[in-house]
């Protein structure tokens, strides 16, 4: 079925009231308040979001005069622009707290309307304004606080441009940050391009992660410690001066590295003396080989303090060294070790060095070690949560010669029942069973201790 044609145009004007309430209609559904004043300063239009605003009915507004509706606008910048927009025909917006509201901020925009008069829009922006004073205030504060810092302090955007450039960048720059902001970094510092600094700056922006790094800056010629944060907009960067704690490192290195060889010139020096001095026949043949091997358990416990600079050792490296010499011939399985990482102080790692060399020199000539099958266990764990945490050791022996408790305490028994176990303040268990020897040791966490 074919539609019916359209109707031929209609050559009549269009219905002005059809346009005014079409227009009401609009105005009624706008969230801003909206009225309109004659020539004469009368409402004429009050839509309904005014009403809602002012708590006031339109009804009893229009046809009356503003001034004498809300006297309290008089002499205010509110009547200023007003009149100005009534007298010269501006366009006019203002911000402004209202004058019937005082808690509130307004923003006001009036024009002049064809036929005399003006209208007048107003949106209420005070928690805008608030928000926007608020984050005025942190910025000010942030601004503040990298003015007060010592470290240095730059920000970029995006495009690599500088953005923020605290007092101290500026000092150590030589440079001001008005030369500065809006300016490329790299156009600035074009040394300091394919350098690990800006290695550095590419990957934090990349990966969008905290980039830490220490390296010369050729800027300043100087050890830099830089941290660069990635950000909304681009990267904020801290960096401080570390070149006299570079040297420091440096002059300790070198102490240590004196320390280390005069340790091991003292005990080459002992060595040579205990030889010259267990010459004979009225010192056995033992007494000197056990001397001597003690020494050299002494100088692999230097090695590995030399290997931590002397801040100490892992039980874990003191271990494998005890064990190295009984590795050779396919011997690793032997003797196992496991447990957590647990950190040694400089002397508790002495006394476990000297304490396990004395357990697996045993135990390779009277105990496991001694026969092909014997093997030896070292293990250790973390007890307890907290204050309350124990370190616990065992070293236990099977597969070897039936053992038999001695008939006196020897030297070694006594280094490592008050020796070691005076160092960790802990207590030492010797336990000469017939399948093998079990020592164990239990010592809190402490200074000398530490689980790592």
């Amino acid at each position: 079925m074919s539609r019916p044609p359209p109707p031929p145009p209609s050559d009549a004007p269009p219905d002005p009231s059809v346009h005014e309430a079409r227009l009401e209609a609009v105005l009624e559904s706008v969230s801003d308040g909206f009225y309109a004043l004659d020539a004469e300063w009368r409402y004429v239009v009050f839509n309904r979001a005014a009403e809602a605003y002012f708590r006031v009915s339109r009804d009893r507004l229009l046809g009356r005069v503003i001034w004498d509706v809300f006297p309290q606008g008089r002499g205010t910048r509110f009547e200023r622009h007003c009149r100005a927009a009534m007298d010269k025909g501006e366009t006019r917006t203002l911000e402004t707290p209202s004058a019937l509201r005082p808690d509130r901020i307004v923003e006001v925009r009036t024009a002049p309307m064809r036929g005399g008069g003006i209208s007048v829009s107003l949106t209420d922006v005070t928690e805008r304004r608030l928000a926007e004073d608020a984050v005025k205030a942190a910025l000010a504060r942030s601004e503040a606080i990298l003015e007060s810092i010592s470290d240095a302090f730059y920000a970029v955007d995006g495009e690599w441009r500088f953005t923020y450039v605290n007092r101290v960048a500026e000092t150590w720059w030589g440079r001001t940050r008005d030369e500065l902001l809006g300016r490329s970094i790299w156009d600035m510092f074009p040394e300091s391009v394919d350098t690990p600094s800006f290695h550095a700056h590419l990957k934090s922006a990349r990966t969008r992660r905290v980039v830490r790094a220490e390296f010369v800056s050729l800027v300043l010629d100087r050890w830099i410690d830089v941290s660069i944060f990635p950000t909304d907009t681009g990267l904020s960067v801290y960096f401080r001066d570390i070149t006299e704690r570079k040297l420091t490192e440096e002059r300790q290195r070198l102490l240590v590295n004196e320390l280390n060889h005069r340790v091991k010139n003292a005990l080459a020096t002992v060595q040579a003396i205990a030889a010259q001095s267990l010459r004979g026949d009225e010192v056995p043949a033992e007494v000197r080989t056990r001397f001597t091997e003690r020494l050299m358990a002494l100088a692999r416990a230097n090695d590995v303090l030399v290997a931590g600079n002397w801040q100490g050792a892992a039980l874990a490296a003191i271990a494998a060294q005890v064990a190295s010499p009984y590795a050779d011939d396919g011997q690793a399985a032997r003797f196992s070790i496991e447990g957590p990482a647990v950190q040694l102080s400089a002397n508790a790692a002495t006394a476990m060095a000297l304490a396990l060399h004395e357990l697996a020199t045993n135990a390779a000539k009277y105990g496991a070690l001694s026969w092909p099958e014997g093997r030896v266990e070292l293990t250790w764990r973390i007890d307890g949560e907290g204050e309350d945490q124990r370190f616990r050791l065992t070293w236990r022996e099977a597969g070897g010669p039936v053992v038999t408790p001695p008939d006196r305490t020897g030297f070694g028994t006594r280094l490592i029942e008050r020796g070691l176990a005076g160092e960790l303040r802990g207590a030492v268990a010797m336990d000469f069973a017939p399948t093998g020897l079990v020592c164990t040791l239990s010592a809190p966490l402490g200074e000398a201790l530490s689980a790592s």
